[in-house]
């Protein structure tokens, strides 16, 4: 393959994964728009409701690490074949559901492709982008989410309106299909870079058996204790600071909107000031991505985006500064991490291991997911006000970066 091709490639590709992503964040984000008509059509309870969401995240904590197994071993295109597959069916059960049951199925089913997916694509995207423009490459691959999550909140609660929230939902699952049709054609990995799944040593040092029945399928998805070893403790570092930094961002997109609205915002602007947090991504992700590709160090960005959204957080319920400056502050250290995070596996792992690597980082991820919002509801329900729920997210910035200046980065982007 020649340069040219080469490089049309590797574009083809983050493109595709972009395409993924952004039907992710529109199935995850399928359900707050239209929420208050699923609750008075079904006959869904507040807890019911809130339950669905947690049934989407938690495939995500369950499974993360043996898709990252899967996809060392097969090749990020077979499990992101299945993934696609496994979102798409999920969406299309829980656009059919008629009952809590159903729901939960269909988001259960739909969570486990999507988070699956998720590691899948940021693999792809290292083994293509691997020691030349990967910061560029996560930069723009990491404004996926946020546009999806932007597009999500203004145009499908406009279509449950108009024609159902069945309707709405049956869109993010057309959108999964697409997307699913698109991968198939384009994604591939490149020749003899697959991560070791080619090489037999590299099976062979992954699993702890062939599988010959079910027990010894599921014993088959849990890496050799010598893996982990091998891992070393940088990349359990990078998830956990990320696990906090989105313990805390989930928290202050789950319940801002209602606190600036209990401060006297309008609706309108109450949604705005929330959304600041993703817009900054999408518009500076690339640039994050850039820098990176120009000598900047990961580490030292996770630390100060943290450092910025500790003090952030702490200073919004006291409002001693303009609201919109301090989310749009807000916005701009945010923008910093993901590309930053992303572009760590590949740089700190073995090549063979950076699907296992994104594994790790996803469960942590959805651990945060799953933590952050739970306990500041909590706070905020014992307490009666938002105050100390900003600071538990200030905490959980801070133990962000206390966890990441752990982290030494060793170069092994030349390592197979």
């Amino acid at each position: 393959m020649n340069h040219r091709n080469l490089r049309t490639s590797r574009w083809g590709i983050l493109w595709v994964s972009y395409l993924g992503i952004i039907a992710f964040a529109l199935v995850f984000q399928s359900f707050s728009p239209v929420l208050d008509l699923m609750i008075s059509g079904i006959g869904l309870t507040h807890g019911q409701a809130g339950a669905l969401m947690s049934y989407f995240a938690l495939p995500g904590i369950l499974f993360s690490i043996p898709a990252g197994v899967l996809s060392d071993r097969y090749g990020a295109r077979t499990v992101g074949l299945v993934s696609l597959l496994l979102m798409t069916v999920g969406s299309a059960l829980t656009a059919a559901g008629g009952d809590f049951l159903w729901l939960a199925a269909g988001r259960t089913i739909a969570g486990m492709g999507a988070f699956t997916l998720t590691v899948t694509l940021t693999q792809l995207i290292s083994v293509w982008f691997k020691g030349r423009e990967l910061g560029l490459a996560m930069g723009v691959y990491n404004t996926g989410m946020p546009l999806g999550t932007i597009i999500a909140l203004n145009t499908l609660g406009v279509i449950g309106r108009a024609q159902g929230w069945h309707v709405s939902i049956a869109a993010t699952a057309a959108v999964s299909m697409f997307a699913l049709i698109a991968f198939y054609y384009v994604a591939r990995v490149p020749a003899g870079e697959d991560g070791g799944g080619t090489k037999e040593e590299g099976r062979e040092e992954l699993f702890v058996h062939r599988p010959s029945s079910i027990l010894s399928l599921l014993s088959s998805l849990l890496p050799r204790p010598s893996v982990f070893r091998t891992l070393g403790p940088g990349v359990w570092l990078v998830g956990v600071s990320w696990l906090w930094v989105n313990a805390a961002g989930i928290s202050f997109l789950t319940f801002g909107t209602d606190y600036f609205l209990s401060r006297g915002e309008s609706a309108a602007a109450a949604g705005l000031l929330t959304s600041f947090l993703m817009v900054g991504s999408v518009f500076l992700s690339p640039a994050a991505g850039f820098m990176i590709d120009r000598g900047w160090n990961q580490k030292t960005m996770i630390i100060v985006g943290s450092v910025l959204l500790g003090i952030v957080y702490i200073l919004i319920p006291q409002m001693k500064l303009n609201v919109y400056v301090l989310t749009i502050v807000l916005g701009v250290a945010a923008a910093l991490i993901p590309v930053a995070v992303f572009s760590l596996p590949a740089r700190i792992l073995p090549l063979r291991h950076v699907g296992l690597g994104f594994g790790i980082i996803s469960a942590c991820l959805n651990i945060g997911i799953t933590i952050g919002p739970c306990m500041v509801g909590i706070a905020r329900d014992l307490v009666g006000g938002y105050y100390t729920g900003f600071v538990m997210m200030a905490v959980f910035s801070f133990l962000s970066l206390a966890v990441i200046a752990l982290l030494r980065i060793k170069n092994n982007y030349n390592r197979s």
